[in-house]
């Protein structure tokens, strides 16, 4: 059966880099690979899927799901978005996906938008899902050969470089001359792009500081400032229940890179892709967002051992590395409980400072250490974060409070 035909569409930069690779050559498939699957801030590629073969709505959707999943190394919640995705484009259209409906899949490095016959449905937002759709079809296992071969066909030897090339070369030394004396020497000054990232950052952290504002958790009636002294913002806030107890409020405080994620999201809707869209910010450390910061404070009275084990039996699954790191930070929790006393009683405040370096702990104020150690931060956010958040209630305060505000400064 054949189920549908599948077309992928790129930039020109990608042709170019088969273009000196003749078709024999082993290299010109790696070569197509890494240049349809290497997105910058602007690029992306695009797969255009055309049933041939009707499949109702869970069949094709679970079909591409899958083979994304076996490539992507991120969490199963961003994989089983871009299946809903799919399967509610499909089911808007009757159930089955007959032949002639068309599937588009734009791959970027912020994740996979996905249309059906033209109607949007949505993005999942996460790094490193755009590559892994390119691989579904590009890599040694893609599920079209043929596809791989018609690419190859298409564009190796083709010459498009060396015409570029050409081109460049028809630009005479003199008509180059020329063109440059006709432009005042006034406009040819060097921009200043440092001076004007650190304005756009100014109005950025102006804008969010205008917005941003304290708040109660409803059900412990902790309440949380709008920032902290670092500069950090209140994302939301939320409480840790175990069974009817109210054990600790906590919030979660972040960059404005970090809030700008949630701004695309109307409030109230797309919570899914909302929730994904900040966790992925949140755990994405980088220059513009280097710390995500989680505060609890205590409403029930738990001893160190116990709270420092709660919360390392909440990281330990989601981080990859040794079990010597989890260890490390459960180690840090109960000295700081045992500095005052040993009992966590209500109103003792913890702070975790997530970062790509590792998790610092401090606790009523005081600096216990840090864990350094490479995802330890990114497990922590996802504690709270991640379609198992232990605060459900955190998130969607999360979403409510910054989903839709607009937080873009004009450049």
């Amino acid at each position: 059966i054949n189920l549908y035909g599948v077309a992928m569409y790129s930039s020109p930069s990608m042709m170019e880099m088969l273009s000196p690779h003749q078709r024999e050559n082993p290299e010109a498939r790696n070569a197509l690979l890494d240049a349809a699957r290497t997105f910058d801030s602007s690029s992306h590629t695009s797969f255009v899927v055309e049933m041939a073969f009707k499949a109702d709505a869970k069949t094709i959707s679970q079909a591409i799901a899958k083979s994304a999943a076996r490539r992507y190394s991120g969490p199963e919640a961003d994989v089983a978005v871009l299946e809903e995705l799919i399967f509610d484009g499909v089911q808007s259209k009757g159930g089955q996906a007959t032949r002639g409906m068309k599937l588009r899949f734009d791959c970027s490095q912020e994740g996979v938008s996905v249309c059906v016959d033209s109607d949007d449905q949505g993005e999942v937002l996460c790094e490193g899902l755009g590559a892994a759709f390119v691989d579904v079809f590009m890599d040694e296992k893609a599920v079209s050969p043929q596809l791989v071969n018609n690419c190859l066909d298409t564009w190796c030897g083709s010459g498009i470089q060396e015409e570029k090339d050409k081109i460049i070369a028809k630009l005479s030394q003199a008509e180059q001359k020329k063109v440059a004396s006709a432009i005042p020497k006034e406009s040819t000054r060097e921009p200043e792009p440092e001076s004007n990232a650190k304005q756009i950052e100014a109005e950025k952290n102006a804008l969010v500081e205008s917005k941003a504002l304290s708040l109660k958790e409803k059900a412990t009636g902790v309440s949380f400032n709008a920032k902290l002294d670092d500069g950090l913002y209140l994302v939301g806030c939320g409480v840790r229940k175990k069974a009817i107890i109210n054990v600790y409020a906590v919030a979660m405080y972040s960059s404005p890179t970090a809030l700008e994620a949630l701004t695309p999201f109307p409030n109230g809707k797309q919570k899914k892709e909302a929730q994904v869209a900040l966790r992925n910010a949140a755990r994405t450390f980088g220059p513009s967002s280097p710390t995500t910061s989680f505060v609890l404070e205590m409403t029930f009275k738990a001893d160190g051992k116990a709270i420092a084990e709660a919360i390392a039996d909440g990281v330990k699954p989601r981080q990859g590395g040794s079990g010597s790191d989890v260890k490390e930070l459960e180690n840090l929790i109960v000295q700081g409980v045992a500095a005052k006393g040993g009992q966590a009683t209500k109103g003792t405040i913890f702070r975790f400072d997530c970062t790509e370096e590792g998790v610092s702990v401090s606790v009523d104020g005081n600096t216990q250490g840090t864990v350094k150690s490479a995802g330890i931060g990114s497990a922590l956010v996802d504690v709270f974060m991640d379609d198992k958040s232990v605060s459900p209630q955190l998130v969607d305060s999360c979403l409510d409070t910054w989903c839709g505000k607009d937080l873009f400064v004009a450049v």
